[in-house]
């Protein structure tokens, strides 16, 4: 499936459609020009903004094992923004202190997000989540990635999952700092290079 977006007048993703393969072949080739005049048609408007979009790219990244050339920047998805001039898709804005960086075309947060090395107080030796089937390959990787602990967190006075040996970090846009639960019970602040309590 080929997939376009519709945009509005300012450039913002109103709409995304799936078209099939073979609607968008031109001598043989999948051509944008007609997979654009194919919805058009079907939508009744010859004049509808359309823009062709990947739904395996994010953020500059394929997120497929095809070895294709990124296309676009990032899938386009209701709300994103078109950007003519450099032809790719941008994310919303996820807080108002991010900004966004003209060279990689993401948003990047006041402080560098820890690395997941960084989130890892564990007991044994650190192993990324993607390497846990290589070091645990007789099943042990699912209990390890799955073997939660509940903890009442202080955000929400409620009981929630937290993996241990590990902090699952988000934005906190009050304090402009990354914040992690940990299997304690305490929030954990990152400064850009430490914890306020050390892990």
């Amino acid at each position: 499936m080929a997939h376009f977006c519709e945009l509005d007048e300012n450039n913002i993703v109103t709409n995304v459609y799936a078209v099939d393969n073979k609607d968008i072949l031109q001598n043989e080739v999948e051509s944008e020009s007609k997979g654009i005049e194919h919805l058009r048609n079907i939508l009744g408007n010859p004049n509808a903004k359309l823009v062709q979009t990947s739904i395996n790219c994010r953020d500059g990244k394929r997120i497929d094992d095809s070895g294709k050339a990124v296309f676009r920047h990032t899938t386009g998805q209701n709300g994103f923004s078109w950007d003519p001039v450099k032809e790719i898709f941008i994310a919303p804005k996820p807080y108002p202190s991010w900004t966004l960086n003209e060279t990689t075309n993401n948003w990047e947060p006041p402080v560098t997000k820890p690395t997941e090395e960084q989130c890892y107080y564990g007991q044994d030796p650190y192993v990324p989540w993607s390497n846990l089937h290589e070091e645990y390959p007789t099943g042990e990787a699912w209990e390890q990635a799955f073997n939660y602990v509940e903890v009442l967190s202080p955000i929400t006075n409620t009981m929630v999952k937290v993996s241990p040996g590990r902090l699952n970090v988000m934005w906190d846009e009050d304090v402009q700092k990354w914040k992690g639960l940990h299997t304690d019970g305490q929030l954990r602040y990152w400064d850009g290079s430490n914890w306020d309590t050390p892990l």
